[in-house]
């Protein structure tokens, strides 16, 4: 379906975004019969300070003038969609809520291309805003197969899908080199943690085996509507290649593994987790070097995962 429509917007809003206020929020929703999910984090940007210091964040992170693809999760009302258009030659919307969707379908100029489907995109699509219906964690993994990949991802994430959202990327054929997330704080606490902290998990590992946090910065609840019960934060995450080549279908049993029981030594959860007996001869008779199986898992930085990984591989671990 092509889209277009008009700016002139009958809840008054601004002309230059679709950044609105509670009352037209509260308006809109009810004039279209929209009732909001809570497992989809249906709570939108109204500030405009806000939205001003997260797009000037995201403008500094292009080497030239314009991205040359973007990707946005969860648009919802466009408080950041037209101003993220501005900034590249093409943008790609991931919208799950089906009434939000016909909204932007309206309301959002340049909207050259509608699909239901990654399979209909148009390999010689140059120019303008593409919106998928969906879940963007179904739809994106399809569009890197076809090796479709964006210069930034970015957008406001559901605490519910934020974590399975950003693991995909560490996981996806042609992986975004920069993320701009803004996430719960508790989030994004998590995806930074360092080890010895209490937010320090296997999806910290997980995560900074690929990504880097580079920057952030508090986004107050008032910021939003419906007003959520915590504070977010605004993260942007650069691709690293820092341990090169690494035994990835090890890693992903093994930092699982590693945390099973928090209170459990780094030994005794190897032992528990790995179910072959003479696996379990064969690296308990390796040398170890610097690293010691009396630890704690949440003591060991993402070099020491690496260094792990690489001895279960030479013990003859396959991650089965």
């Amino acid at each position: 379906m092509v889209g277009g429509g008009s700016l002139i917007d009958p809840m008054k809003r601004r002309a230059s975004s679709l950044l609105l206020t509670p009352p037209q929020i509260k308006a809109l929703l009810q004039a279209r019969g929209i009732a909001l999910k809570k497992r989809w984090g249906q709570n939108f940007l109204i500030s405009s300070k806000a939205q001003q210091r997260i797009m000037a964040s995201i403008e500094g992170l292009s080497s030239s003038s314009q991205f040359r693809e973007i990707w946005e999760i969860g648009p919802g009302l466009g408080a950041l969609t037209l101003a993220l258009s501005q900034l590249t030659q093409r943008l790609v919307l991931y919208e799950i809520d089906y009434g939000l969707v016909r909204y932007l379908e309206e309301y959002l100029p340049q909207l050259e291309h509608y699909s239901d489907l990654p399979a209909q995109r148009n390999q010689k699509w140059e120019r303008g805003i593409l919106l998928y219906a969906g879940d963007a964690l179904q739809r994106m993994p399809q569009l890197w197969q076809q090796g479709f990949a964006p210069d930034l991802l970015c957008g406001n994430l559901p605490y519910r899908s934020a974590a399975a959202l950003l693991l995909a990327c560490t996981h996806a054929a042609a992986p975004p080199p920069q993320l701009a997330f803004l996430l719960q704080r508790e989030m994004a606490e998590r995806l930074s943690a360092q080890p010895n902290r209490g937010s320090y998990s296997s999806f910290s590992v997980a995560l900074q085996l690929y990504y880097e946090p580079v920057q952030q910065f508090p986004i107050g609840r008032h910021s939003f509507f419906p007003m959520p019960h915590v504070d977010s934060v605004f993260v942007i995450l650069r691709r690293h290649h820092q341990y090169g080549d690494l035994p990835r279908h090890i890693l992903d049993k093994l930092a699982p593994m590693s945390f099973a029981s928090r209170r459990a030594t780094l030994g005794n959860n190897l032992r528990r987790g790995l179910k072959a007996p003479e696996l379990r001869r064969r690296l308990f008779a390796s040398h170890w070097g610097a690293l010691n199986l009396q630890r704690r898992a949440e003591s060991l930085s993402v070099a020491e995962f690496v260094e792990l990984a690489r001895l279960l591989h030479r013990a003859g671990f396959t991650g089965d």
